[in-house]
């Protein structure tokens, strides 16, 4: 994932996709979207640097 996203309204609520045109995510408004990506981006980065982390400790 390249981490660029787009948010768009779309009848009366908000729709977050990626680079590709891929939907991510919904809310009802701008700011619930992007707190909403910006949760799951740190989430996603969280879990990525956890996997490193454990792969060095077994290593």
């Amino acid at each position: 994932m390249d981490n660029t996203h787009r948010i768009v309204q779309v009848r009366g609520h908000y729709e977050v996709h990626n680079s590709n045109g891929n939907f991510v995510l919904i809310g009802d408004t701008w700011d619930e979207c992007y707190n909403d990506l910006v949760e799951m981006l740190v989430a996603e980065v969280r879990g990525e640097k956890r996997m490193e982390n454990i792969k060095e400790v077994v290593a």
